[in-house]
């Protein structure tokens, strides 16, 4: 049995199974609908060709049947001797090209390229190599600990010295430049934090003047 076929036959049984399970009011015909992947007017329709015919009217009327769009075999066999006879040196791409506009040929190229595969008369393209697949993600570098000395800073004329340090440091290898950045954004909040503290301090200082007046 090929795959198809195997494949039809697992969708009619879980058909079945899920009909009874609807016609004993434990599913509602949305429900059985949904858990088949098809729609509730798909389903009744099914329904009803199962009850008209059995399990055959739940098979795919399609398969067995040869395709309405498969290419003729007497226009693959000419297009073979065209190939054959005068472009056995071009590649598939140029032979289509001109099987479409000297010989009004209506063969798709990827008819084309399998029929002249199947007969042998061009090779299939090598697959790609190894190196062309995805590689998996490097891990996320983590975070490591670093020491070196920083001036103590209590005031924004301290900061000058403690910035002078993180490029001292970083010049000599001791900072990765990202770690560098790091430690610049801490001081650039500890600034913050002290130009807070002196404008309120500020502020307290006029509020008091003002009162005392």
């Amino acid at each position: 049995m090929d795959r198809t076929r195997a494949l039809q036959g697992i969708r009619e049984m879980r058909f079945e199974a899920l009909l009874e399970r609807q016609e004993r009011g434990e599913l509602s015909q949305m429900e059985a609908a949904e858990l088949l992947g098809m729609s509730e007017r798909t389903f009744r329709r099914y329904r009803d060709r199962y009850r008209e015919d059995g399990a055959d009217g739940l098979r795919d009327r399609r398969i067995g049947k040869p395709s309405s769009r498969r290419a003729a075999v007497e226009e693959v066999q000419r297009m073979l001797g065209l190939y054959r006879e005068d472009y056995a040196d071009f590649t598939v791409k140029h032979f289509h090209e001109q099987l479409t506009k000297r010989h009004n040929d209506r063969l798709g190229y990827t008819v084309t390229r399998l029929a002249l595969h199947a007969a042998g008369l061009v090779e299939p393209a090598p697959r790609r190599s190894a190196h062309r697949r995805k590689r998996p993600r490097r891990p996320p570098r983590k975070s490591r600990r670093v020491s070196f000395d920083l001036p103590t800073i209590e005031k924004a004329e301290d900061l000058l010295p403690a910035f002078a340090a993180v490029v001292a440091a970083m010049g000599a290898g001791d900072l990765a430049l990202d770690e560098a950045a790091a430690v610049v954004g801490v001081l650039e909040a500890k600034r913050k934090a002290i130009e807070t503290v002196d404008i309120e301090k500020r502020l307290a200082a006029l509020e008091l003047r003002s009162a005392s007046k």
